[in-house]
């Protein structure tokens, strides 16, 4: 049976993709051109071509359970010991991001995790411990506020590279 790779996220505004991109660059993250600045409310999973549709139906349903909300990433912080991630840490209005996370996370886009969730984006995945304490010294003042009005939901093309096909906007006040 035929399959796409998917994932839910939260993507910043360009100015800050931009912004954050430039630290991942700084960082030599390898993930770079391949994957965007990105909090992830549903790690990639493999959904049936035959279930696309309902697949973005749950993600729309999810995002008309919130409306918008404000976030701030950064400062940059770790994973270690469990793994070598360096990444955004994510706080703001955070009731608001799990509600949203607890709603798409269900039916075709739930499975099991190996790691709770923990909001973050992040700038480099496999790096040493030298390069992560580097950093976090060095990008200490790196923050980035904006408003999340919508939620994104990418596929994976051609095994490397992932991108935003569908999107879907946060309940308005008056909806």
């Amino acid at each position: 049976m035929a399959r796409r790779h998917l994932a839910v996220a939260l993507l910043p505004p360009p100015e800050i993709s931009a912004a954050i991109d430039g630290l991942r660059g700084a960082v030599g993250d390898p993930n770079l051109r391949r994957i965007p600045p990105h909090i992830t409310l549903v790690p990639p999973v493999n959904v049936a071509v035959d279930a696309f549709d309902d697949a973005l139906a749950i993600a729309g349903d999810a995002s008309r359970r919130v409306g918008p909300f404000g976030l701030r990433v950064g400062p940059p912080t770790t994973f270690l010991p469990a793994t070598p991630v360096l990444y955004l840490a994510v706080a703001g209005e955070l009731d608001a991001l799990f509600t949203l996370r607890t709603a798409v996370y269900t039916g075709l886009w739930e499975r099991p995790l190996e790691w709770p969730f923990v909001p973050h984006v992040t700038l480099h995945d496999r790096a040493t411990p030298e390069r992560i304490d580097a950093a976090i010294v060095a990008l200490a003042d790196a923050t980035f506020d904006f408003h999340v009005r919508e939620i994104h939901v990418l596929e994976e093309f051609a095994g490397r590279v992932w991108r935003p096909i569908a999107s879907f906007p946060l309940r308005t006040r008056y909806s």
